[in-house]
């Protein structure tokens, strides 16, 4: 199970890389519980979330683990949800690099990171109401970040941002194309890296996630 959430921890950056690219990074209860754990003792100042593969950063919760019974679906959301409240509190400059479809519970790892660095290829959307279900977690953390009216048309109808979309709503801190994606990237984590620790004190002194806030949503 490691191998499918990779930690490697540096000096200042911790990196957590989705390693399920044959499953489209999909997040099975493991992975969440890694995460979530990995989140909650970081000792970096900077904790950077990646994948591997090309066209999906993330198609959200393991549908093939959901689909095993009640059991495994509640296992499953009881690891969502701890990894929410555990990307929601994490004291760290968090730093996001998604690319192509991100989807779902996948969202997540953007919308509560504090830097988003966008491929322009990006397509984020929350497909749950499609199977009659609502994303909660998604929702309640969406609150923070963006209207209260676009947060409920996301979830209540499925549609799709683009990364230019995602920008004009703030849930990206900008948009690289593709060429340039992977440079980009290695450079803006070390500029960004260089500033965390004023980036992180103005993170708790001005947060813009109120972990309590998504605690009390999600009851």
């Amino acid at each position: 199970m490691s191998d499918l959430l990779k930690i490697e921890q540096g000096e200042t950056v911790t990196r957590f890389t989705l390693n399920r690219p044959e499953k489209h990074n999909a997040l099975s209860a493991d992975m969440m519980t890694r995460f979530a754990e990995g989140i909650g003792n970081l000792s970096t100042p900077v904790a950077v979330i990646a994948a591997n593969g090309t066209r999906t950063f993330c198609a959200g919760a393991d549908l093939g683990e959901r689909g095993l019974g009640e059991d495994a679906a509640a296992r499953q959301t009881k690891a969502l949800l701890r990894l929410t409240m555990a990307l929601a509190r994490c004291p760290g400059l968090i730093i996001a690099l998604p690319f192509g479809r991100v989807m779902g519970g996948g969202g997540l790892l953007t919308i509560l990171s504090d830097i988003v660095l966008s491929r322009d290829d990006l397509r984020l959307n929350f497909p749950e109401i499609q199977f009659k279900l609502f994303p909660f977690a998604v929702y309640a953390a969406l609150l923070e970040r963006i209207s209260p009216s676009m947060a409920w048309q996301l979830c209540a109808s499925g549609m799709t941002l683009t990364a230019s979309d995602c920008f004009a709503q703030g849930l990206a801190s900008q948009v690289i194309p593709a060429q340039d994606f992977a440079g980009d990237c290695d450079r803006l984590v070390d500029w960004y890296s260089e500033r965390s620790e004023v980036l992180c004190k103005a993170k708790a002194d001005t947060p813009v996630i109120d972990a309590d806030r998504i605690a009390a949503r999600l009851g």
